[in-house]
């Protein structure tokens, strides 16, 4: 008796037995279903939370609602689990300058079918209106017994910047008069630093000035948002620009970006994007080659120009009006190309190659530094200016035109911009797009 009730207690754990190994062969082998599925939908939605925030942090400045419209776009274009996101999925925040995504899907599991089974639920439940069957990733916050929720988040903040504003202050940017059009290059100065301001995180802008004429002065070095709030000290420095009053040609383009370039040098942040966006509204005159300034040193493109103006062929159109002597001085058309020697040429052509080797070696300094420059052309649709005239007919070149500010943006992978010296509209809009083409990083 005590032997066959051995036997049947035996039999009944063996019959347990199995099925506890049953069960255990059947949930692994289901668990290697489901948690490889779940793990891609994992991987998938981190992909689009991440684009999302990418998306939103670079559309930031021009407004939270903005930010939001161009992450849930981005976001839409990231599928997980065969289904575009849409907002249902999504919950957007800003924290300063950081723009933070949450999302959350559920996606059926074979494991939760089986339990919905065991509890008599039948796993039928519908996620709004769709009822989770495999693939369905589902889109919705309202859990069922069949289906995981997969949550992500991300947020993604604009790279630290360090930019420094390089200001043409020659004389010709009164061409206009009344100030201008130096007046509206201050106010869409102003206006990209009010831009930078906005993005309210002291430790992401850093802003400096420098302006540039037959010289160049650093106006103000890197300063942030912590140092002066709302960069009004670099504001100040911008509204306080002065015009060139002296003698001679003064657009020297190579001394205002090697000022910006030491101080990116010196003072730049290692983790930083480091950016120059360089205005003027001229051609480079200046500088000379250095045995030039010993002929004149106000005024050393006259080693070119006076042996022209003064020779005797020129000296010959001469003539009196009124009791004054007049003589043609180029850019006049009455001296023709015939009257310029070839040793004028070559003159001049040294000088050209002198000013674009200086502002071109900066350049590659700037390429070697890993800083940006973004170049802004102001142009007179109307007149050519006087020196670019000159520079043209000593060469004999009548479409001369300065290779520089070309070779800035090309070669640091910048931007060019131009606008007519009179546009104020334009003017506004280039530094415009230039603040708000920021430079996003994830911060999770």
């Amino acid at each position: 008796m005590q032997a066959a009730k051995r036997r049947s207690y035996a039999g009944g754990s063996a019959i347990i037995l199995s099925i506890g190994a049953l069960m255990l062969g059947l949930s692994a082998s289901v668990m290697a279903i489901d948690l490889p599925y779940y793990f891609a939908t994992q991987n998938q939605l981190q992909t689009a939370v991440d684009a999302a925030a990418l998306a939103g942090a670079t559309a930031l400045p021009t407004g939270e609602a903005e930010a939001s419209e161009a992450a849930l776009e981005l976001a839409a274009e990231n599928p997980v689990g065969g289904q575009a996101l849409s907002e249902s999925n999504l919950n957007f925040s800003v924290d300063k300058s950081k723009f933070k995504v949450t999302g959350e899907v559920y996606i059926p599991t074979i494991m939760g079918k089986l339990l919905c089974a065991l509890s008599g639920n039948g796993g039928g439940k519908e996620l709004e209106g769709e009822q989770v069957e495999g693939g369905n990733a589902g889109n919705s916050g309202e859990a069922s017994c069949n289906a995981m929720k997969v949550v992500a988040g991300s947020s993604a903040a604009p790279a630290a910047r360090d930019t420094i504003l390089v200001i043409d202050t020659s004389n010709s940017m009164d061409d206009l008069g009344n100030n201008r059009p130096m007046k509206d290059i201050k106010t869409a100065a102003n206006k990209f630093i009010s831009i930078i301001a906005a993005l309210d995180n002291e430790s992401v802008d850093r802003i400096g000035l420098v302006s540039f004429d037959q010289t160049g002065a650093k106006e103000i070095g890197l300063t942030s948002a912590n140092q002066s709030p709302s960069f009004t000290a670099v504001k100040n420095k911008v509204n306080g620009l002065s015009l060139f009053s002296g003698v001679g040609w003064n657009t020297n383009y190579e001394p205002g970006l090697k000022l910006a370039l030491d101080e990116l040098q010196s003072k730049g942040r290692k983790n930083a994007s480091k950016i120059i966006i360089f205005m003027t509204d001229g051609i480079p005159n200046l500088p000379a080659p250095d045995s030039y300034y010993s002929y004149n040193y106000r005024e050393p493109y006259r080693k070119c120009i006076d042996p022209v103006n003064n020779s005797q062929v020129v000296r010959n159109l001469c003539y009196t009006r009124n009791g004054q002597k007049i003589c043609p001085v180029l850019p006049n058309d009455a001296i023709k190309n015939s009257m310029i020697p070839a040793s004028a040429v070559q003159c001049t052509n040294t000088y050209v190659d002198a000013m674009e080797s200086k502002t071109n070696l900066q350049t590659e300094r700037a390429k070697t530094m890993g800083v940006t420059i973004h170049t802004i052309s102001l142009y007179d649709p109307y007149l050519s200016g006087n020196s670019q005239d000159i520079f043209r007919r000593l060469l004999k070149q009548p479409t001369w035109r300065p290779e520089q500010l070309d070779f800035m943006a090309q070669r640091t992978e910048g931007q060019q911009y131009e606008a007519a010296n009179y546009d104020s509209n334009r003017i506004q809009e280039i530094y415009e797009t230039v603040a708000q083409d920021i430079h996003v990083r994830l911060t999770n």
